[in-house]
């Protein structure tokens, strides 16, 4: 007997056939349907057997692109400047909060600024100019978000899925005192703009969102009446 019937049934009253009624269960009918869904979600294995639970994130494929350039600069430049380091190794350490981790990154970031250059032109004698590319620390900074995403998809999480124990992720503290060392130390000495800088399009768009939302008087380019009525006698 249901909730309600048995209130009906206190209150004194006759239950209704619909308050007797027993109610369908949702999962009635459908033991087929769940052994086939329990069977598809066994958990997969390797090709050693061990079970695979570690999937590299689903990204955009123009973000995939920007993480491997970044990997590929880093690799380059330990393999160019510090040929007796293994650069997978450097990330464990930085897991590790090893200052000379830090000290790695600290240094590759730096001179990261130093080369890379862009090309501009202007009208005088020079016709062409070259620049620093990165000129503010959110640039670096996100940089240095898609190096570690890069190097936890493609160096940590192998790592991981070799030994379950070790849940070392370069997301966690020594990422963010680089970050830091970014906007505060590494800023003033590579003379990086610690300033929100927006893009051409974001200021297109404030733009026009400021010329939406001012309001300006309507002209009104048709004199009155009278003075049309003047002009037309030749009065004035």
């Amino acid at each position: 007997m249901s909730i309600k019937a048995k209130k009906v049934e206190e209150a004194g009253a006759s239950p209704t056939p619909q308050d007797t009624k027993p109610k369908k269960s949702l999962f009635a009918g459908i033991k087929d349907r769940v052994a086939a869904v329990f069977a598809s979600n066994a958990p997969k294995t390797d090709e050693d057997g061990n079970l695979k639970h570690l999937y590299k994130p689903k990204i955009a494929e123009s973000t995939r692109k920007q993480r491997d350039r970044a990997l590929l600069l880093w690799d380059r430049y330990m393999q160019e400047c510090h040929a007796g380091v293994n650069a997978d190794n450097v990330w464990v350490d930085l897991c590790r909060g090893c200052p000379v981790a830090i000290q790695h990154c600290c240094t590759f970031l730096e001179i990261h600024v130093e080369v890379s250059k862009v090309t501009r032109v202007v009208l005088d004698d020079r016709e062409e100019v070259e620049e620093q590319a990165i000129k503010s620390a959110r640039s670096l900074n996100t940089f240095w978000k898609s190096l570690i995403a890069a190097a936890d998809a493609e160096v940590l999480l192998p790592k991981r899925e070799l030994s379950p124990s070790n849940h070392c992720s370069v997301d966690e503290g020594p990422v963010a005192l680089v970050s830091n060392w970014i906007y505060h130390e590494g800023a003033e000495k590579m003379g990086l703009s610690t300033k929100p800088d927006y893009s051409c399009a974001s200021k297109v768009w404030f733009a026009k969102r400021e010329r939406v939302f001012t309001r300006h008087p309507t002209p009104n380019f048709h004199p009155p009446t009278q003075c049309r009525h003047d002009v037309l006698l030749g009065k004035k």
